[in-house]
């Protein structure tokens, strides 16, 4: 991968945050500016690198922790996208063209806060991750004609749902510590420290989850490639890249070995376009380059990561816990320096 010095960057002043998508076609990209509670949806036609802003929203207000993750949005086809803002009634969706004219606008107060959706490849469902009554959770929306349907009820975090190609199925990122659902919290230690990738069937009866990582890092962005293949973001080795995850083998493997860790990011298979914001000279900056996402890395983790592997271990045995050796991703730790291993082996053995 090319350093961040070598990719293009396209803004000053303003700092791009939240969310960055790709339209269906792989021609543009729309990503969030924001200044001060101040924030701006900005096209960014990916042929003649033109960028145009195309709604505004939010107040200017002056040393106040302000919300950087809205205008929350998807793309509805080529030309049109869908956008959930909050305005002083609450939030709206609006439907909103490439030239920035909005078409449709309609309430959505069954949420207090909207913190992401995907619009199914159908166009008339969404998957909406949600606030109601102080309580994070997954809901699958029909915007046509106002139908709800409430997918997990627990106190457990859910972020970045995502349909998957080619399954009625939804991936997403939780801290949950179960696979069952609507399991009841009874104290912290229920909740896990860590974010993992579970799958949700929507033909299904059953109040199982498939969960498909389980790690020490935060697994994020789950972003479906094709049927067989799932494209995600993980801290695993210390910096924050894109790793895949196969279906058909279960196994999964580190993509991008980028210096400058993703802080959010979408690809196009159509034109192997990525695009993805990162902490560049300070301020966050969208970026781009061309890549089939084909290579296979297996760079060193970081002293921090390495640390952070053994102190777990050592922390599960000495509470009694079983599954250690399934909190490491196999494929992770190899190249580690010989203190590290020392430590690894030593909590393993429960010598820690």
């Amino acid at each position: 991968m090319p350093t961040p010095d070598a990719l293009a960057r396209l803004t000053s002043g303003q700092q791009a945050s939240g969310m960055i998508k790709i339209s269906p076609d792989g021609r543009l990209a729309a990503y969030n500016l924001h200044n001060d509670g101040k924030y701006q949806l900005v096209l960014w036609d990916l042929e003649s690198n033109a960028k145009r802003v195309i709604y505004n929203g939010g107040r200017k207000v002056f040393q106040q922790k302000v919300n950087r993750t809205l205008p929350v949005f998807d793309w509805q086809s080529n030309e049109l996208l869908l956008v959930a803002d909050e305005l002083s009634k609450g939030f709206k969706l609006h439907s909103i063209n490439v030239k920035g004219q909005i078409l449709e606008s309609i309430d959505l107060p069954q949420f207090t806060h909207v913190h992401d959706f995907n619009l199914a490849p159908d166009g008339r469902r969404m998957v909406v991750s949600a606030t109601v009554n102080g309580q994070n959770d997954l809901f699958l929306y029909l915007p046509g004609n106002n139908f709800l349907r409430r997918l997990t009820n627990d106190l457990f975090d859910v972020y970045h749902p995502n349909f998957l190609i080619g399954h009625n199925a939804i991936v997403f990122s939780s801290n949950r510590s179960s696979d069952t659902l609507q399991v009841r919290i009874n104290k912290l230690s229920d909740v896990s420290d860590h974010l993992s990738l579970y799958v949700f069937d929507l033909d299904t009866t059953e109040t199982v989850l498939t969960r498909l990582t389980a790690t020490i890092s935060d697994d994020l962005n789950p972003v479906p490639q094709t049927a067989e293949r799932l494209l995600f973001s993980s801290d695993q080795r210390g910096i924050r890249n894109l790793y895949a995850y196969d279906f058909n083998t279960r196994s999964v493997s580190q993509v991008t070995a980028n210096n400058v860790g993703f802080m959010a990011y979408d690809y196009s298979g159509r034109s192997n376009e990525l695009v993805y914001l990162a902490l560049q000279d300070g301020e966050i900056e969208p970026a781009r380059q061309v890549t089939d996402l084909s290579s296979t890395f297996f760079p060193n983790l970081t002293i921090r990561q390495q640390t952070k592997q053994a102190l777990m271990i050592a922390e599960r045995r000495a509470a009694g816990m079983d599954g250690v050796k399934d909190a490491l991703n196999p494929n992770l730790t190899d190249n580690l320096s010989e203190a590290t291993k020392l430590l690894l082996s030593q909590a393993m053995k429960g010598e820690v």
